[in-house]
């Protein structure tokens, strides 16, 4: 459903994977409930030039929010959603002359670009019409409503035969998830140049240590093995433990591999959104999250707030 603005709204952009929209997405719900604004999303732009040809993945929760009419946005949004250039001159003299978004802009929008990985609460003030450009990849956005998260980040649709089966097990074991960010498809040489020289890859050594810490503070342990590329890590990791690896879904139902990676006891992440939320949307109350320390190539870049404190760094 495409809803026109007639009152002060959020519209956020929807852009990147399904953790990067599922953070977009939360950010949003968090100012529009703590300031009583409608809220919207703006998933058309984003996808058009993204080199892993992904999609619009939230149609598969029980979200609320509509889809803004891009029409009738700012043509300067509009235009910054499509080109990473204009984005940031518009940014540069936004901040140095900020009346010019009054004269330019009728409706009275505020542009909002997340500045740095540090949680910023300043994107809660003013009372304009707010338009969000970012990942915004700190709980401490949307920590306070996390009751209405779980819920709308629940699945639509009921689980097939097969992934029932899976989550049963998951469920009737001492489970821990364990996901390996394989950096869509690196293995293949599908990769993006940007994205590999941010993130990298989390060493074999780490995970070597998160299951140990899981062995020293749990019995009978099962590890459920998730991955963007489940038969690299078949192949080229050995586990002492029981290991089951989750292997039937693609990447055109990641939805199910991450709803099924929640269910699990435990979790052991990848320096990854996805294994993030589906740490995050886990419910077992006393749970153990084991995170990359650091997610960055750049040290500089580790100094953020994207894990949260009660979760394991190592």
């Amino acid at each position: 459903m495409v809803h026109k603005i007639n009152s002060n709204k959020v519209v956020v952009k929807i852009f990147g994977g399904l953790g990067n929209q599922m953070f977009q997405y939360a950010i949003g719900k968090s100012i529009s409930v703590k300031n009583k604004l409608d809220f919207q999303i703006e998933s058309k732009s984003g996808f058009k030039n993204d080199f892993y040809e992904r999609s619009f993945g939230l149609s598969h929760y029980n979200i609320k929010s509509d889809e803004v009419d891009s029409e009738i946005l700012p043509k300067k949004i509009i235009k910054s959603s499509r080109f990473d250039f204009i984005q940031k001159i518009i940014d540069f003299f936004d901040n140095r002359f900020p009346f010019l978004n009054y004269l330019l802009d009728s409706k009275h929008w505020e542009i909002v670009y997340e500045k740095n990985l540090y949680f910023n609460p300043s994107v809660f003030n003013s009372s304009k019409n707010k338009y969000l450009i970012g990942y915004w990849q700190s709980e401490l956005y949307f920590k306070d409503i996390r009751v209405e998260l779980l819920n709308e980040f629940s699945l639509r649709a009921p689980l097939d035969s097969i992934n029932y089966q899976f989550s049963e097990n998951i469920k009737n074991t001492n489970s821990v998830g364990v996901h390996y960010r394989r950096l869509h498809g690196i293995s293949k040489g599908l990769i993006s140049k940007s994205n590999s020289t941010v993130l990298g890859i989390v060493s074999d050594d780490y995970y070597k240590k998160a299951i140990d810490y899981m062995i020293n503070h749990n019995k009978d342990l099962t590890l459920f093995i998730f991955s963007d590329d489940i038969n690299w890590v078949r192949m080229n990791v050995e586990f002492n433990q029981k290991v089951i690896f989750v292997d039937i879904n693609g990447d055109d139902k990641n939805y199910l591999d991450m709803y099924l990676m929640s269910l699990c006891k435990h979790q052991i992440i990848a320096n990854s959104s996805f294994s993030w939320w589906a740490a995050w949307l886990n419910k077992n109350e006393s749970k153990i999250v084991i995170s990359p320390r650091n997610w960055y190539i750049n040290e500089s870049m580790n100094k953020n707030d994207t894990i949260p404190t009660n979760w394991i760094k190592l």
